[in-house]
């Protein structure tokens, strides 16, 4: 008949705390790299489009009698400008708010 070794509890449990911490720290290194990236990216504008090219989308967007996009980014926050936008199409959205409503989007909490 063939015998299965058999662990003491101490060891399994020994074994068991090590896997987890191990794969805490692998959580916490991974938290920490994807933190150190989303500043990095954060810190690094886009470049955003030349005027004329601007101009061409809100002259076709107001020749096609499109409604500019009425609710903010959900980053938006009081205060901020075009400048603020974080991608092309917001900027883009931004631009041609201002242009149509004369101001910023505002937040409005309800």
């Amino acid at each position: 008949m063939l015998t299965t070794p058999r662990l003491s509890g101490a060891v399994l449990l020994t074994l068991l705390c090590t896997a987890s911490t191990q794969v805490m720290a692998d959580n916490q290194q991974l938290k920490e790299a994807q933190q150190k990236l989303n500043q990095q990216v954060l810190e690094r504008p886009f470049s955003t489009p030349d005027p004329v090219a601007v101009e061409t989308y809100i002259r076709d967007a107001a020749a096609g009698n499109m409604q500019p996009r009425s609710q903010p980014p959900s980053y938006w926050r009081d205060g901020y400008t075009c400048d603020n936008a974080r991608n092309y199409d917001d900027y883009m959205d931004c631009q041609y708010y201002y242009r149509r409503s004369g101001g910023y989007w505002i937040i409005v909490t309800p």
